[in-house]
């Protein structure tokens, strides 16, 4: 068996680029990214950023990028109950994408179950992230130390996370430079030269 990990196209999603004004006007935010489903534990997110501003930390905006759904309706009532306000954008053109995480000044995204390939995207764009230690996930083996694992049904672990991540500028700068760096290392280009080997190896 080879494992042969995601890639990002790392032209299109990098640092640099300029930012529409319109999201400009969002920061600072904290960058949430749909499909809006329970596998992507946007509901645990809410209760670990209310643990967090109950300590006066985490008081970026709260973006939520992609189509409303009827999962959505359960997220407005959790953050209402908690106290939070949610900003939702929908989906933009896609061109737009890596302006959204650029701008972040964090990515949280603790999926389960799924490979979430906005996590390399994010980190490609130069945004410090926090996602999951789900080994079904194939994240924590993928990002390396390029990026902050939690536990994505445990909205105390997430919290630690976030914590660690907005903690100081030095910190989240610090984390942001590893992802970019691990992003770097994960084009698609070496990927399908890793796959190009194992077809070799196959029929020699």
């Amino acid at each position: 068996i080879a494992v042969i990990n995601y890639g990002v196209d790392a032209d299109f999603f990098s640092p640099n680029g300029t930012t529409p004004e319109w999201m400009r006007s969002l920061r600072p935010y904290i960058l949430f990214m749909g499909p809006f489903e329970s596998r992507r534990h946007h509901l645990e997110c809410l209760e670990a950023v209310s643990m967090l501003r109950k300590k006066g930390l985490a008081e970026e905006n709260l973006v939520f990028a992609g189509e409303r759904n009827e999962y959505c309706l359960r997220l407005d009532a959790r953050a209402c109950e908690l106290g939070l306000k949610i900003t939702w954008t929908g989906y933009g053109p896609r061109e737009e994408l890596p302006d959204f995480y650029r701008g972040a000044r964090l990515f949280v995204h603790p999926v389960t179950h799924a490979f979430g390939l906005s996590v390399l995207e994010a980190m490609a764009c130069g945004a410090p992230v926090v996602s999951s230690t789900d080994p079904g996930s194939g994240i924590p083996e993928t990002v390396g130390d390029g990026a902050l694992l939690a536990e994505a049904t445990d909205p105390a672990d997430i919290a630690r996370a976030m914590r660690q991540a907005l903690g100081s500028e030095a910190a989240r700068a610090a984390l942001a430079e590893r992802g970019l760096k691990r992003a770097r290392e994960m084009s698609w280009r070496r990927a399908a030269q890793a796959t190009l080997e194992v077809y070799k190896k196959a029929v020699r």
